[in-house]
């Protein structure tokens, strides 16, 4: 299983580890890849064609405008992914789905 994506700046292909992309957002015909460090790179493609080259069970669609990597989500609050310091909304026809990713165990005191 691919464990990585090279993705082009200028003349060379960058690789890309998925574990260090946090979370992908879509902007219009664009998309940024958010990383690790702050590093975000603006690619001119749609969520659509990104979609099918990431790490199927790694990757999670939670809205028209957002694709998380899983492991990297810290907690959630309602219907809000806390991905670092980055708010990622969870749409009404995504959220079973994200639920069903996370193993929940109650509430602590």
């Amino acid at each position: 299983m691919q464990q990585s994506i090279f993705i082009k700046e200028k003349e060379r292909f960058r690789k890309i580890d998925f574990q260090t992309i946090l979370f992908v957002e879509a902007l219009g015909s664009y998309c940024c890849v958010h990383l690790d460090g702050g590093h975000d790179m603006t690619l001119s493609f749609t969520l659509a064609e990104i979609t099918p080259k990431l790490q199927s069970g790694a990757f999670l669609r939670v809205h028209r405008s957002y694709i998380v990597n899983i492991d990297r989500i810290d907690a959630f609050i309602g219907n809000t992914l806390c991905i670092g310091q980055h708010r990622i909304p969870v749409s009404k026809q995504h959220r079973s789905e994200v639920m069903r990713k996370f193993n929940i165990l109650g509430s602590a005191r």
